[in-house]
């Protein structure tokens, strides 16, 4: 998931680079609505790329399986493997943490400041403090400006100006905005082109602001002065983490484009931005949702099943749950113990199941390297059976597939469903004429009256007419509720549907 997250979101920044230069004509606030909506854009990645239906892109790239704990020893495992996934949430937490911290030094700001002298009340809030050299604004709810207290001393024309600049911030939503920028970067910390674009989101914010103040009639040169006079007056750094400051780092061109004379300053519309929104949409939701997939890249994980004796197990079922695309593949072994299973690349828990013996797994991941046989010794355990369809080949007259009773297999400290009702799951027509056969994996929730509610379809790579066959067949089944403690309780059960050609 951490490299497929890395490589969408560098798609979305390239994108927005290239519209932030292409909008270098067009005013600052045009500029940082486009870095807005292309970091907010990060930050509905993630959950999209989780939850949206795929679309795949066939490539001609070719892939095989390797297995990373394999007993070949033609393949080198590695002695130690990073959890990248851990170290990434480590990074959110420290963000988060820091996050944590500024909201506490900025509710400690607020609590020590007082009314500023020189104002009347209003809203928003106009403060004074001792502890900081320049003006600051934040709060989302109740937003405040704060001002050192050396501001009494200024003169009324720079307060005025000063004021203008950081009122443009609360009418612009900034505090809004400052807030989805640092979630992006504590989600992402470890891509410098986020850093990039926050940066760059950050030096629009503030020429954004100063085109507000000259839009509303100050005069370019007195506002440059008194920009430079305050800034020369601080002492630190910049101002805290999420508060918004009047200070740049590019102060040198943000006084150029205040005295430049034929520049764009206007202000962006709503109406931009709702189309800024949507265009950005159309950008993020099919790169969330893209996958590629080569025409040959599915490939086959053969292997026996055996007992602890050696023995060949026949018949086993055989169920690949896919750990970053979450879906799941099946097949049924042979007479004599082997099977043999077709997958695209990715990590997949393989777990194998017969009658009389306890489930076998193993995580695998499919990449490019030498494809390797997955052996699955199974040892006595709980029961385990599947409904199996069998239909005639079409050279051969049609037979009616022999009724292969279900039993729903259930953990723990409880008396197991009982399946009472069953319909016979018909062979599609089409499917049989053309002899298509596959495993249907299926899940869905037995009620405490025994009704199954919700029945999915967990296999993707199945043919569609299996699928539909066997969702449509398995509604209809009914059980004698799961008991708890004597109590009627809902259980999750999975069904495996073999549709087979004799």
């Amino acid at each position: 998931m951490l490299l497929a997250l890395a490589l969408r979101s560098t798609v979305v920044l390239v994108a927005a680079f290239a519209a932030a230069a292409a909008l270098q004509r067009t005013s600052a606030a045009m500029r940082h609505l486009a870095w807005t909506c292309a970091l907010g854009s990060l930050l509905v990645l993630p959950l999209l790329q989780r939850s949206a239906p795929r679309w795949h892109v066939r490539v001609s790239a070719p892939a095989v399986i390797a297995i990373a704990d394999a007993p070949d020893t033609s393949v080198p495992t590695p002695e130690h493997r990073w959890n990248y996934t851990a170290i990434w949430y480590g990074g959110m937490g420290f963000a988060a943490i820091r996050l944590l911290a500024a909201f506490a030094n900025l509710h400690r700001l607020r609590k020590n400041a007082h009314e500023a002298a020189w104002t009347v009340a209003s809203r928003p809030r106009i403060l004074e403090s001792d502890r900081i050299d320049l003006p600051i604004t934040f709060g989302l709810i109740r937003p405040v400006i704060l001002f050192p207290s050396a501001a009494a001393d200024w003169p009324s024309e720079r307060l005025r100006l000063v004021l203008a600049h950081e009122l443009a911030h609360i009418q612009r939503f900034d505090c809004l905005t400052q807030l989805i920028v640092e979630a992006v970067c504590a989600i992402y910390w470890f891509h410098p082109l986020v850093w990039l674009a926050a940066s760059q989101f950050r030096k629009e914010r503030e020429r954004a602001c100063d085109d507000a103040v000259l839009n509303q009639g100050a005069k370019s040169s007195d506002y440059a002065e008194h920009l430079l006079a305050v800034v020369k007056s601080i002492r630190t750094k910049g101002a805290p983490a999420m508060a918004l400051s009047i200070n740049s780092h590019d102060l040198q061109e943000r006084l150029k484009a205040i005295l430049k004379q034929d520049i764009n300053r206007r202000a962006a519309t709503a109406k931009l931005a709702i189309a800024a929104v949507l265009a950005a949409g159309i950008i993020v939701v099919p790169v969330a949702t893209m996958r590629a997939q080569a025409p040959g890249s599915r490939t086959n994980v053969a292997g026996s099943v055996y007992d602890a004796s050696g023995g060949a197990v026949p018949h086993a079922t055989v169920t690949a749950s896919g750990l970053d695309t979450h879906n799941k593949e099946a097949t049924r072994g042979g007479e004599d113990g082997t099977y043999t299973i077709s997958l695209s690349p990715g990590r997949y828990t393989i777990e194998v199941h017969a009658s009389g013996f306890a489930p076998f797994r193993k995580e695998v991941t499919i990449s490019p390297g030498q494809t390797l046989p997955l052996d699955a010794a199974l040892n006595l355990g709980s029961v385990v059976e599947d409904v199996e369809v069998i239909a005639q080949k079409p050279a051969s007259s049609n037979a009616a597939p022999q009724r292969i009773p279900q039993r729903i297999r259930i953990g723990g400290n409880v008396q197991a469903v009982k399946l009472v009702y069953q319909t016979k799951p018909p062979y599609p027509e089409h499917a049989q004429q053309n002899g298509i056969q596959g495993s249907v994996v299926l899940q869905g929730v037995i009620s405490t009256t025994g009704n199954p509610i919700g029945v999915e379809v967990l296999s993707k790579a199945v043919d569609q007419e299996l699928a539909q066959a066997a969702a449509d067949t398995v509604s209809q089944w009914r059980w004698e509720p799961t008991l708890l403690n004597g109590e009627p309780v809902e259980v999750v059960t999975t069904i495996t549907v073999n549709f087979r050609l004799d």
